[in-house]
C-alpha cells in the first residue's frame, strides 16, 4: 500500500512518515517541501514556491501526479511503496490518489487547540526534534498568527476528510502516541512487509 500524508504544519506528517520509511521495508519518501525547495533553487520562474506562486495551482500538482505514478509499477515485483507527505497536496491530488486502490489517504491536523496550545506544541517539537528550522527564525508574534491560520486549515481539512470519506486523525493532544497508533495499524496492514530491526 501507498500513502500520502496531508495535514498542516506540525502536525505530524513526518513523523508519521519516517516511521514508515525506516521500520517498513520497500517505501521511499516524498516531501512536497523538499521539491518545492527544489524548484524555487533551480527554477523560480515556474512560481513553484511556498507564496502560493502560479504554478503552484496548475503545474506542481501535474508534476505530483506524474511523480506518482511513474514511481508506481504494474509490475511491481520488488514490492516498493511510496509515502507522498506535505501541506500542499491539493485536494485534486487527493481525489486522484484515493480512488486508486493501493493509495491510502490518510490527513492529520490539530483542530481542538488554542493559538495558545498551538504555539507551545511547535516550540517544544523545535526543540526535541530539532526540526523546524523557518519557524524557529519566526517572532512569537508571527507564529502565533501562523497558528491561528493552522487551527482553521485543520478544521477545513477534518470537514473536507468527512465530507470525502479520507482518514482524519486528530494530533492536537498526544501526538506522538496518535501517530504511533495510526503506524501500528498501517504496519498490520502492510504484514508482508518485513519489519525493519
Amino acid at each position: 500500500m501507498n500513502y500520502i500524508i496531508k495535514g498542516t504544519s506540525r502536525c505530524g506528517k513526518t513523523m508519521l512518515t519516517n516511521l514508515i520509511v525506516q521500520k517498513l521495508v520497500g517505501y521511499n519518501k516524498f516531501s512536497t517541501d523538499n521539491f518545492i525547495g527544489a524548484f524555487m533553487s533551480a527554477m523560480p520562474e515556474l512560481e513553484i514556491n511556498h507564496s502560493s506562486g502560479n504554478g503552484m495551482k496548475k503545474l506542481f500538482p501535474k508534476f505530483l501526479s506524474s511523480l506518482i505514478n511513474n514511481t508506481k509499477k504494474k509490475d511491481n515485483k520488488l514490492d516498493l511503496y511510496y509515502v507522498l507527505e506535505g501541506v500542499d497536496i491539493s485536494e485534486e491530488l487527493l481525489e486522484e490518489f484515493d480512488a486508486q486502490d493501493d493509495v491510502t489517504v490518510i490527513c492529520l491536523g490539530k483542530p481542538n487547540l488554542s493559538r495558545e496550545e498551538y504555539f507551545n506544541q511547535v516550540r517544544y517539537y523545535e526543540k526535541r526534534y530539532l526540526y523546524g528550522e523557518w519557524t524557529k527564525r519566526l517572532s512569537d508574534d508571527e507564529l502565533l498568527r501562523y497558528c491561528d491560520y493552522w487551527i482553521l486549515e485543520a478544521n477545513y481539512i477534518k470537514q473536507l476528510c468527512e465530507e470525502k470519506g479520507y482518514l482524519f486523525f486528530d494530533t492536537s493532544y498526544n501526538q506522538e502516541k496518535v501517530i504511533n497508533d495510526i503506524f501500528k495499524k498501517i504496519k498490520h496492514s502492510n504484514a508482508k512487509n518485513l519489519q525493519r530491526n
